[in-house]
């Protein structure tokens, strides 16, 4: 399995961040550089889905890359 570089930036920067949720304008000024208030946030979700098509046995059924409703988006393992 190989990643774009776009996914390996978005999961290198969440992996170095665990348990910390990031909404959808912080990962794209954090991960892409965007000034804040640009980009979209479907820009995120489309990257979040592909990244979950590479990396989760059941991208329906996120465990690595959850969505946090409301907030954004964190990695690792749902708390117990």
């Amino acid at each position: 399995m190989r990643l774009t570089p776009v996914q390996y930036d978005l999961i290198h920067h969440l992996m170095c961040h665990p348990g910390e949720i990031f909404s959808p304008s912080r990962l794209l000024d954090e991960v892409w550089d965007y000034p804040s208030d640009t980009g979209s946030p479907d820009l995120v979700r489309v990257h979040i889905k592909n990244l979950r098509e590479r990396i989760e046995e059941d991208p329906r059924e996120p465990k690595f890359i959850r969505t946090v409703a409301g907030y954004g988006y964190t990695i690792g393992p749902e708390p117990v």
